[in-house]
């Protein structure tokens, strides 16, 4: 009983740790198109700054090289999340 519910555990776990990845595609399509948009030259080179610090502090976290708090990425991804919606303002 026990070695089945360690391995649909196992299982469940290793979907969540891929999550990462997904959510750094979908974030990359995401910044491109609201790149290719915006009139706003120094928004583009904000998102894509925003951008290639989450995608650095998440490969990061899955290789451990540096060791860094996890607020960056809070930081990262709230900084994204904020810039998309200043585009939505400016391209109205």
């Amino acid at each position: 009983m026990y070695s089945s519910l360690s391995s649909e555990l196992s299982m469940s776990f290793s979907w969540w740790r891929n999550f990462d990845y997904i959510f750094l595609f979908i974030s990359l399509l995401m910044v491109y198109f609201s790149t290719r948009l915006t009139r706003v030259k120094i928004m583009k080179y904000l998102f894509w700054l925003s951008w290639g610090t989450l995608f650095f502090v998440i490969l990061n976290e899955k290789t451990d090289l540096f060791q860094f708090s996890e607020y960056i990425t809070y930081l990262a991804a709230i900084a994204l999340s904020l810039l998309h919606l200043l585009n939505l303002k400016h391209c109205k």
